[in-house]
């Protein structure tokens, strides 16, 4: 008589269920590991996008001699100018886009469209996906919803004012480059690269909050973020948190306002205000900048 054949062919139903919750336990385990690796890679990205627009601005500051919030279009109000990315994109190596912009135009006028309905990864944060032709990077003109419009010798106003030239040489002499902020990150009100106004240049709103942060003026790209880069005249960049003392941040974002930061703020987790900061490291490297793009 042969013996029966007590063993189970294949595998049961309990043991699949087994199997799928230890897999499910690895990757639980693993998973803050795996955000652990591409957190810091993002902040890579973003930290060399932002210095790639901190060099485009210094370097038509050291062709043309001047910053402005739009391009040189007195004819037009500040929202149909062309904006300052358009007036600046032989800087970013888009020098083919910059030739087929006419200047005489409006910056949505249909013949722009050639150039003006590029899409440019270059130009938006690493976490905003785009098909369209805009930009997260803004210029900073000063506190105030409008400062924009301020003149350059308000205690307000910032680097990119819309009807002024403002000179880097100029802001060294005054609150220092390494001081004032030139660039932001913003996911607020995204709006095309080549117009003039809210689109590319943004004052800081005292009255709305979160300054910074998802649903904030600034950065809040993911509600995970709990920072953001943010660019210096001087060609430097930090990266900093989104619960920052407001007083500070406010500083930051006046060329002539008479507040100093101590230069080691960045390194202390107290952000405070000294009354007299260094300004002198921020010129010296503004003008070794200018003599190698002479040379």
């Amino acid at each position: 008589m042969a013996e029966e054949n007590t063993s189970t062919q294949g595998i049961s139903w309990e043991g699949v269920a087994g199997i799928l919750l230890l897999v499910g336990f690895i990757v639980y385990l693993l998973w803050p590991g795996v955000n652990n690796v591409r957190t810091p890679a993002r902040s890579t990205i973003r930290s060399n996008q932002m210095r790639n627009m901190l060099i485009c601005v210094t370097q038509h500051d050291l062709a043309y001699g001047y910053t402005q919030a739009t391009a040189l279009q007195p004819q037009f109000e500040p929202e149909d100018r062309l904006s300052w990315i358009a007036d600046s994109l032989p800087f970013i190596e888009r020098n083919d886009l910059h030739q087929q912009i006419d200047f005489n135009l409006k910056w949505n006028d249909p013949k722009q469209s050639k150039a003006t309905k590029h899409v440019m990864k270059v130009l938006y944060d690493i976490s905003f996906q785009s098909v369209k032709p805009v930009t997260t990077y803004v210029g900073v003109s000063g506190l105030g919803k409008d400062a924009a419009y301020l003149k350059p010798s308000d205690p307000n106003a910032g680097i990119f004012l819309y009807n002024h030239k403002t000179s880097l040489d100029s802001v060294a002499e005054q609150d220092g480059l390494a001081h004032t902020l030139l660039i932001l990150p913003t996911n607020s009100d995204i709006g095309p690269w080549a117009a003039g106004g809210r689109p590319t240049v943004r004052g800081l709103d005292i009255d709305r909050h979160p300054f910074l942060g998802f649903g904030g003026q600034f950065g809040g790209f993911h509600k995970r973020d709990d920072y953001l880069i943010i660019g210096f005249a001087d060609q430097h960049i930090n990266r900093i948190s989104t619960d920052i003392d407001p007083k500070v941040f406010r500083a930051m974002f006046t060329k002539n306002g008479s507040e100093t930061l101590d230069l080691d703020y960045r390194r202390d987790p107290e952000w405070m205000l000294n009354e007299k900061g260094n300004e002198q490291e921020s010129v010296e490297g503004h003008e070794e900048s200018k003599e190698s793009s002479d040379n």
